[in-house]
């Protein structure tokens, strides 16, 4: 349930081919429904904005939970005629020790956002967009399985579109919670952010989203994997990839105090 009235908003909910019963749990409520083999998120999401009509297009994904206000927030910062996109946040029941870290990572790069008037990445766990503007952009990149929304953003913000961080507008999130799952997160998103910065190489530098700490991480890691194996090869001194490692672990000091301080 939403603060705003229910007739006010249009739910319309995209099925990418799921096995379990969520056709049958969708069925119990008023919405739109639909149903596609395995295209992929970006062209679920292009596929809602079509079929969408109202003037905001709003996006979560399937595993949030928005809070009863999360409508009204995110609505609020586009009764300026300027702005095109927003952005919300996530947060957390969880209290395993990688959840929490999770959202501790999280909440550094809010803590950037906020101190940006502007941004230029929306993730659409918490997305709000202008349906004009989405579409004459032509929605997400189909050809992204992941990062599309970083991607979408990066090219409103490099025409001129202005895009803002809305903190009020959370969505309850199940974070990973083991070391393993985190890190093949890492590793996913890390090949998509490659293919999103080839088309847009200016962000590969310096965006309103990802902390220096984290850029710094994006470039050891593959040196650190390279190194390790042409040390053991014998090619390389061993000096060399512990220098690497070395630094990415001074590089994380930074998020697990703020991970500390925040319990």
């Amino acid at each position: 349930m939403q603060t705003v009235g229910a007739a006010s908003y249009q739910v319309i909910v995209v099925d990418d081919g799921s096995v379990d019963d969520t056709p049958q749990i969708v069925a119990r409520y008023p919405v739109t429904f639909i149903r596609q083999e395995h295209v992929g998120p970006g062209a679920a999401r292009n596929r809602g904005a079509q079929l969408a009509l109202g003037d905001l297009l709003l996006f979560t994904d399937a595993d949030c939970e928005p809070l009863p206000d999360w409508i009204e927030q995110m609505r609020v910062p586009f009764a300026d005629p300027t702005i095109a996109g927003a952005k919300g946040v996530y947060r957390t029941r969880q209290r395993s020790l990688v959840a929490r870290f999770v959202q501790a990572e999280h909440e550094e790069k809010y803590d950037r956002l906020a101190r940006e008037g502007e941004i230029d990445f929306v993730d659409t766990y918490a997305a709000a967009y202008r349906r004009s503007v989405f579409l004459a952009f032509g929605g997400f990149n189909t050809r992204f399985l992941r990062n599309q929304d970083q991607e979408f953003s990066f090219r409103l913000a490099e025409a001129g579109h202005k895009m803002v961080f809305v903190p009020q507008a959370a969505v309850y999130h199940r974070h990973v919670t083991t070391v393993r799952r985190y890190a093949w997160r890492k590793v996913r998103t890390g090949r998509w952010k490659v293919r999103v910065h080839a088309l847009h190489p200016s962000k590969a530098i310096r965006d309103s989203y990802t902390p220096w700490s984290q850029k710094l991480q994006i470039v050891l890691l593959p040196l650190i994997l390279i190194s390790l194996v042409a040390a053991f090869a014998g090619l390389l001194p061993w000096f060399l990839p512990l220098t690497l490692v070395l630094a990415g672990f001074l590089s994380v000091i930074p998020l697990m105090r703020k991970a500390v301080r925040q319990g």
